[in-house]
Formats: structure tokens, sequence, C-alpha cells
């Protein structure tokens, strides 16, 4: 018999593999009539789990020589993976709606819903889970599947099997979850994070997107996705259904635009970063910014962070007359605004790399750029690093690859959004502002149809933001307003940071206009400007708040279909987040917010979410200090005083030549190492096209049965090979994000063919061959991007300074490509 096919779901994303056993291999002794499905779990599995009454939770504190009861093991597990589930359940008194009919098999237990005079299960409670689980084999191979409804959790136990890395589970009701972890030791999966139970009244979008975040490995399969109700029961809950899975539709949607679909962006931001290196090493450092704004804080503790929407010309009086007191935080845009108004920023912040963004400083007169900090990232164009001659720049770099790996680590990482005002967000939450105030971030078009400011540079309405009939909620609640698709995407990303933001400062949404931003509180500018100018602490003096969860409010319904009461649910959040902090495990409950945590207390898939690695700044910059602890809880008793200007420090000359010479041999190291697994890969495809060729000529000759599966095989474990340098820190942070837009979307799809169940050897055959023609141009385009990158470094080297590239080059030989 042909080996079977050594099918990897190796994902550039997180190198993690999905081994396809052989259908005729079974998995143990005792599933012999699982030979057809070794993936199909048997019955056996669940007749030796140990089960326990309901009612055995009223006493959970074991003898010490006795083992722990399987609720108390549950609630330790879920205690750090979600600690309002384990608050909730900690303190829940059973036999409120539910009562449970025990069986001699401990799989076949019922439970009754005793309001509705009906049973989970209407027939034999074994027989049912047994036939629904018959009727998912079809998703044996599934690496992640949704399920909605725990029943009584037997059924959950029978489908893990090898290929299963995470089932998450939803479940409305919390007295089902209290008598399922009693009943069942579910410990192991719930702390490897294997198994995900959610209590449907304690989520909301950023819950389900952070499914994504902390497995990244999970994006690669969104195309599979399919939440499944796991029992008929279930079918009553159907606008709770139909709302997690609105936000499923969100945050799959996220997933994938976030990871781009045009190569051409991530090549010149490439381009940028290597030519800007000798000018960003010879800046002052990230750390050197966030240190000296922590500083600034004692005095002056509100951050402003100016947008340039069409809500920006009605604040320009007010916020003239609270800039002495306060940090401005400017985006490119809004600096010709500001300066016209006789308003000087603090720092204005650029982050794109597109010329365009040159003219908001060309346009400008040289004496406006007088003592402001311009923060821009290295991968900005050389016109408007040009535009900034003389001036206080300040290099940063955003949290990709291919700057991370260059090891300049007080430069980075900051500007994971894809807006200016996301960076600014990052700068105010690392230098640990007390309040952060939004205005003019409308991300919406305003009520005359404008999509800027007046007094923007390119105009009032600027035609790269298209109406597309895009409606999200408004500020202030009560209607919808339209938005712009790349506008949707930095409302996201101000969604999610706000959720991860630690509770010690506070985030207010002062726009009075455009979409509401959930998680900021709603306050008028006005009532912002006077708290400041009178030392008023503003916490508690909502005005409008948006809720906790980003998904929570009036988007619920509109993505969904239904209307949420976005009020009670916002209110359960926060009284079990007082509760929580009340109990001294807040950080626990913070630690899925990505605010930092003690990472040994979370498993490795989620630790880089928790530490927030992908857009974090350096530890230097962000330790806190008994100081600093102190400061961020004291409320203002007295007007602050007017602020000082900032200074920033520039690292010393042999430092900075020491950091250009690094920069260059690793630019060089990229030049050898790319090219050599350039050849690796241009190999295995001219084998794969070859014997690809010689199977559509035996297709013509009607001749499929002479195909080679052993040749199959090895081209299939070479492929592999080359599918392991995903799982090379080196290889991705060189190239990953040149490549990732091309290479993940062909993922997707190569992801429903690793997920087809096959019953017989011919299936098996057949997917293998279709996992191969995947992989044709697969070979062909990775091979492509990784000469597209070692070209674009040479090129970038050429745009270096002269002295700089001579100096350089006296100390590291240049790489030939060979």
């Amino acid at each position: 018999m042909p080996k079977t096919p050594n099918i990897r779901a190796q994902n550039p994303l997180n190198p993690q593999n999905l081994q396809y056993q052989s259908q005729a291999q079974p998995q143990n002794p005792n599933a012999s009539q699982n030979t057809q499905n070794p993936n199909k779990p048997n019955q056996h599995a669940v007749q030796n789990t140990q089960m326990q009454p309901a009612h055995a939770t009223q006493n959970t504190q074991a003898q010490p020589a006795q083992p722990q009861d399987n609720f108390t093991k549950n609630l330790q597990a879920l205690r750090y993976t979600d600690p309002m589930l384990f608050l909730a359940l900690k303190s829940f008194k059973p036999n409120q709606k539910y009562e449970v009919f025990m069986d001699n098999d401990p799989a076949n237990y019922n439970i009754i819903d005793t309001q509705n005079a009906t049973a989970l299960y209407l027939t034999k409670p074994i027989d049912e889970v047994m036939e629904k689980n018959a009727s998912l084999t079809p998703y044996s191979y599934y690496p992640f599947i949704y399920l909605y409804g725990l029943g009584n959790g037997v059924l959950i136990k029978l489908l893990f099997n090898e290929q299963r890395k995470r089932i998450v589970v939803f479940e409305p009701e919390l007295e089902i979850i209290f008598i399922v972890l009693n009943l069942l030791d579910f410990s192991a999966e719930i702390a490897s994070r294997s198994l995900v139970i959610f209590y449907t009244k304690q989520i909301g979008y950023i819950t389900i997107d952070s499914l994504f975040d902390s497995f990244k490995y999970s994006r690669v399969f969104v195309k599979t996705y399919d939440l499944l109700v796991t029992n008929s029961y279930y079918e009553r809950y159907q606008d709770d259904i139909m709302r997690i899975n609105g936000y499923f539709i969100k945050a799959i949607e996220q997933a994938v635009v976030s990871v781009g679909n045009d190569a051409r962006d991530s090549v010149v931001g490439i381009l940028h970063h290597i030519t800007n290196l000798p000018d960003a090493l010879r800046s002052p450092t990230l750390d050197e910014l966030i240190s000296k704004l922590d500083k600034r804080i004692e005095k002056n503790d509100t951050a402003i962070i100016v947008s340039t929407g069409p809500s920006l010309y009605k604040q320009l009086p007010l916020l003239k007359k609270v800039t002495p007191y306060v940090t401005l935080l400017c985006v490119d845009a809004s600096f010709p605004i500001l300066y016209q108004h006789g308003i000087k920023p603090d720092i204005v912040i650029s982050l794109e790399r597109v010329e365009a963004s040159a003219k908001f400083y060309t346009d400008t007169p040289k004496e406006a750029q007088e003592g402001v900090i311009f923060a821009i990232t290295s991968i900005v164009h050389k016109k408007l690093k040009e535009a900034l001659k003389g001036a206080m720049v300040q290099f940063s770099f955003r949290p990709f690859g291919y700057t991370s790996l260059f090891g300049f680590d007080k430069y980075g990482y900051i500007g994971i959004g894809m807006s200016a005002a996301n960076m600014a967000y990052e700068i105010a939450m690392y230098a640990k502002f007390k309040r952060c105030v939004f205005i003019g971030q409308d991300l919406a078009f305003g009520e005359d149809g404008t999509s800027h400011s007046k007094g923007a540079i390119y105009g009032t309405n600027e035609s790269q933001y298209k109406k597309e009939g895009l409606l999200v909620p408004k500020y202030g609640g009560g209607g919808e307003v339209e938005t712009s698709k790349v506008w949707k995407l930095f409302l996201n990303f101000f969604e999610k940071d706000i959720a991860r933001t630690p509770a010690t400062m506070e985030v207010i949404n002062a726009t009075e206009g455009g979409a509401r931003i959930h998680g900021a509180v709603e306050m008028p500018f006005a009532k912002v400007v006077e708290a400041v100018l009178n030392g008023e602490d503003t916490r508690g003096q909502n005005m409008g708040a948006a809720g906790v969860d980003s998904a929570v409010g009036a988007d619920s319904g509109a993505e969904s279909g239904v209307n949420v009461d976005s009020g009670a649910l916002d209110s359960h959040i926060l009284d079990s987040a007082r509760a929580v902090e009340s109990s001294g495990i807040l950080d626990s409950m913070r630690a899925q917010n990505g605010a930092k945590v003690d990472s040994n207390n979370l498993d490795s898939s989620d630790a880089d979410s928790s530490k927030r690695a992908e857009s974090s700044v350096t530890p230097e910059s962000t330790k806190s200090s008994a100081k600093s602890a102190a400061k961020s809880t004291i409320k203002s008793t007295r007007p602050p005083r007017i602020k000082t200007p900032i200074t920033l420090a520039y690292p010393s000359q042999k430092q900075s030549e020491a950091n250009i010479i690094k920069a260059y041999k690793k630019c060089q190291g990229i030049i050898r190492y790319g090219s050599a697994q350039k050849r690796k890969i241009e190999r295995v495809f001219l084998q794969l096209a070859k014997e690809l060729e010689h199977i559509e000529k035996l297709n013509a000759a009607n001749k499929l049965e002479k195909i080679n599966f052993e040749k199959i095989n090895r081209l299939c474990d070479k492929i592999d090979e080359v599918k392991e340098l995903f799982a090379s820190r080196k290889f991705t942070s060189y190239f990953m994000d040149a490549i990732q837009s091309y290479i993940f979307h062909q993922e997707l799809d190569i992801a429903k063919v690793l997920v087809l169940y096959t019953a017989n050897e011919d299936e098996i055959k057949a997917k293998q061959l279709q996992w191969l023609y995947y992989h044709k141009y697969w070979l062909f385009s990775l091979a492509g991007g990784i000469d597209c990158v070692i070209n674009t470094v040479e090129m970038a080297l050429k745009e270096w300074d002269k002295k700089d590239l001579a100096l350089a080059e006296s100390r590291v030989k240049p790489s030939g490509k060979k």
C-alpha cells in the first residue's frame, strides 16, 4: 500500500504541523472499530471518565490525602485562562434552572431544564451524542472547531483527536458549564487552551478577535470556519448564535485584511527602512522619547491625540486654550491646520511610506518645526525625511520582522496599527499617561459628506476615501454614520488597543462627531478642558461610555442582525472586572487584554498576545517603579503646571557608527542566506513541475494508475522541508513581511484541502495530488518573493551616503549573489 500523504499544515504564521495518519492504522488497540477513520475518537475514551454528581461541588475542599475533584481542578485551570468565568463559577449556586439525571453509565447522564420542562437530550443521551459525533466525522481533520452548546460535555471529549489543536465552545447557560465541569475533568485541556469555554454573556467582539491573535495558526483556517450547534436544545438561542457568528465574520475580515493583499507595500517598506537606517541610528531612540514623556507626566498627565476628521475645526479654540497644560500628539495631516491657528504640538507622528505625506511639511514654514519632535517611522519616504532636515526627528521601528531582527530594540517596536493616530495612542499608552483624549478622530464622513477638517492640505474631500454605504454606530449612539473600509480598519485597531490598555489610563473620545469608538468614554471636549484646567479627575464622569468590549454596542446588532442590550452586558463585564480586582487576580484578567503579566501563567500559544510582543516597546522603556505605579493612581488635586519643552538625547557618534556597521552586516547576511534558500526552493519547484507535467500526460492517456506515489511521497517530503523554513525566526524575520500577503492567501486555500475528510486509499491519493498542485505556484511565488527582497536590500544599500557605505564596507565584506 502506498505511503500515506505526509501533508503538513505548516503555516508560515505559526510552524505547527498536522500529520495525517494512515487510514489503515488504528490509533490504539481498543479502536479496532475505527480503523477506517482513526481520527474519529472511540466511545471507550469516555467510558472511563471519572464523573461525580453535581451536588458534590458544595464541598470543594478536598482532604490532603484525597485527589482533587473535577470541579476544583477545572477551576484552577480557568483561574488563569479565563478569570472572569472562574469568578462566576466560584460564586455560583447550583440547582437554579437545571437538574441532573445520572445513569449507571457515567457518560449517559441528562440535564433537565426545569423552567421549560425539557431535557437537553430527548432520548438516550449517549445515543444522541454518538449520533452527533458520527455526523461530525467530516470535521475529523479540522484543527480548529467552533461549537455552540456544551451539552453534557461528552461530545467534547469525543471530538478531541490527534489533529485537533483547539475546540472553542460557546455556552449561554452558566449553570450548564457548572454541571459539566463538576462531572468531567477538562483541566488539562483548559490549561493548555486546547479547550476554550466561553460563557456567552461575558463575551463580545474583542473576545472572538483574540482567538486569532493568541493562536495565529488558526488564521490560516478561517475559510474552514463554521459555528456548529451541538444539540437541538440550543436552537432556542438563535439571537445569541447570530450575534456570535457576526463577531466571527468581523474578526475573520480583520484577520485577513490586516495581512494585506499587496506585497508591494511591504517591499517598499523594506526599501525605505534600510535606506533610512543610517539616519535612524543617529536619531534619539524610542526608549528616550518614552522616558522623557514618562517624566513629564508628573506635571502634565493628559495626552491629546489630534486627528484630521471633519469635527476637528470646531475644537481648535478649546485646544489652543488647553495646549500649555497637556501633551499634544498630532498626526502629520493635522500639523498644518494647527500651525494655521497658532497651536504648537509637542510631537507630530508620521507612519506611512508614501511620498504624499511629505507635503504636510513642505507646505508648512520651517519655523513651524521649531520646538516640535517629529516621531517618524523608519519606513517613511526619503522626501518626507528631507522635508524635516534640521528639525528634531526621532525614528522608531514598526513591529515587522525585518525591523526587529536587526536587534536595535531601543528604537522599537511601535506602529502596529495602520494610522498615525493608532501609533500616537501607543505612545500615550507606553508613556503611561493618566488620561488620553481623542479629538478629530471621526473615522467617518461628516454630516455634510466631508472626509477631512477644514484647512486640510489635501482638502475636505479626499478622493481615496470613497463612500460605499458602510455604516457603523455613531458617536453618542442613537444611529449610524457612514465610514470607509480604511477607516473601519483604523477603528478596529483602536478598539483592540483600548481593550488591552491598562486600567490606569482613562481613554476619552471627545471628538463629538463621527464613529463611536467602543471602549472609550464619550465626553464633550469642553468638559475635558475644564477638568484639565481645574485639576479635576474625569473618572466616573461618564457622559456616554461606549462599552468595554469593542463589539458590545450597536454594531453588534448591525453586524449580526440582532439588537443587543449593550448597557446590560457592559454592566456585567464591569461588575465582573471589579470582582476580579477585589479578589487579587486582576493581572490575570488583563493577560487576555494584552497588559503585562507573568507569562509563566499562560500557555505558549497565548504568551505573545499577553506580552504584546508584536507592538511592545522594549523593557527599558516600560519598566514600572513604585514611583510610577503610585503616580498613576493619584488623583489630580490642583491645576497642572505649564509644560516645559521636551529635549531628547542623541546617541554618541561611536555608538551610531557601530550600529551602522552592524546594520550593514545584517543586510549582507540577508543577501547570503536568502540566495541559498532561493536556490533550494527553485530545485524543489523544478522537480515538482516536471512530475506534474508527467501526471498530466498520464491523465491525457487515461493511465493515472501508473502514477508513482513513492515519488509523490518524496516530493511531499521535500515540500515539507521547504515549509519548515517558516519555523525559523531568521527566515520569517527576513522575508515574511514581503511574502505574507500572497503566501497567506494561498495557505487559506491549501487549508481547505488539508481538512478534507478521506475515508479510503483512493481519496487519500486524490487529496495528495490536489495538495501538490496547490504548491506548484506556492513554491514559484515563494522563490520570487525571496529574490525580490534580496534585490530590494541591494538597491537600498546603494542609497546610503558614500561615507556611511565606506565605513561599513571597511569592516564587512559585501556579499555576492551566486
